[in-house]
């Protein structure tokens, strides 16, 4: 039986003597990120991609709440994700399966799998005509991170033990969550924040295992570790909303974020609230533009913009149905009438 001790070790000195100093050197140079079609163009030097014929349909997964899984592709051995995975090769050559492409790549690449491209379920090997490799997975579930090492040697594979770790820290997460959108959405200087995220991400897992902080796994995750810290859907999409009020947040959104389907995340919340996610998120968008017309003098359609709303119209209207005057005229109250409005609008 592998010893924790032994784990740290095998773990950290991945991070310590590769990882690390290749992000470093290297940056982003050796990350592939898989396209619905591919080419050369969208790939590495020394990174191939072979065409794969996908024998079977999609079938949507009917799995648990928490599963990070939304469809399967059973006679390919493939599974849709509702979140990122990122697989590192650490000796070898790895066949990496990803939809109707198979990539072709050696030791010090990254594969990351973004959310709804098929990817191998775990049921094959990761090497073709007699081949070998290493890899090294991670891969967000609930308040911490997965990770597990897997080899393989031709048809055959192996998880051996010690090499299957769960660590419970809502930091890596939301690395991972930061990298997962700056990709999606290509964003102004994405490359720049999903390296700055990736190194980030690298030194708190090695941090973790130094000072050990993590679970080993036999089987599956189990379910105090799905829901380490206390972990709740509800309460993580409640902070996420919170944190990016100025932005675009629609449901799909925000349930990627905590790992649900839309629909699982909708009768979620709304169990948890009693409200739906609109209405939730625009009393919270509320509740800043007060704040921000009692703190500041900046104009109105700017205080609109920045909590999220979509048009200072439709800020102007909402806030006078929710309390009953305009913002203008909540500005010009009094300072003893002001903090009793507030409470009176969101009591509505």
């Amino acid at each position: 039986m592998a010893s924790a001790k032994n784990s740290a070790v095998i773990f950290s000195e991945i991070f310590k003597r590769q990882i690390i100093p290749l992000l470093q050197a290297e940056g982003l140079a050796r990350l592939i990120v898989p396209r619905a079609e591919l080419n050369k163009t969208f790939l590495p030097h020394n990174v191939e991609a072979t065409r794969h014929k996908m024998r079977g349909q999609r079938v949507a997964y009917r799995g648990p709440s928490h599963s990070n899984a939304s469809a399967r592709y059973k006679e390919d051995g493939l599974l849709e994700h509702r979140v990122l995975s990122l697989t590192y090769v650490i000796a070898g050559q790895i066949d990496f399966p990803c939809g109707k492409y198979v990539l072709h790549c050696g030791e010090g690449y990254w594969v990351l799998l973004p959310p709804g491209v098929p990817g191998s379920d775990g049921s094959r090997s990761f090497t073709e005509d007699g081949g070998a490799c290493d890899t090294l997975s991670i891969s967000p579930r609930g308040r911490g991170v997965h990770l597990w090492i897997r080899h393989s040697r031709g048809a055959q594979y192996a998880l051996l033990p010690g090499e299957n770790i769960f660590i419970p820290n809502g930091e890596a997460v939301q690395f991972l969550e930061v990298i997962s959108e700056e990709i999606m959405a290509e964003r102004p200087h994405w490359s720049e924040v999903c390296l700055s995220s990736l190194l980030a991400l690298s030194f708190v897992v090695k941090r973790e295992l130094e000072i050990g902080r993590f679970l080993l796994i036999s089987g599956g995750l189990r379910e105090e570790e799905k829901n380490a810290d206390g972990y709740d859907p509800v309460v993580q999409a409640q902070n996420y909303i919170k944190t990016h009020l100025n932005e675009h947040l629609t449901m799909e959104r925000v349930a990627r974020s905590v790992h649900l389907s839309r629909a699982q995340f909708a009768r979620l919340f709304r169990a948890g609230t009693n409200q739906t996610f609109t209405t939730w998120t625009n009393k919270q968008r509320l509740e800043e533009a007060q704040k921000f017309l009692l703190d500041t003098e900046w104009p109105i359609p700017t205080i609109s913009n920045f909590v999220g709303f979509r048009s200072a119209s439709y800020f102007h209207t909402f806030f006078h149905r929710s309390m009953g005057i305009t913002p203008q005229e909540f500005r010009n109250r009094k300072p003893g009438h002001k903090k009793e409005m507030i409470k009176q609008g969101l009591r509505r």
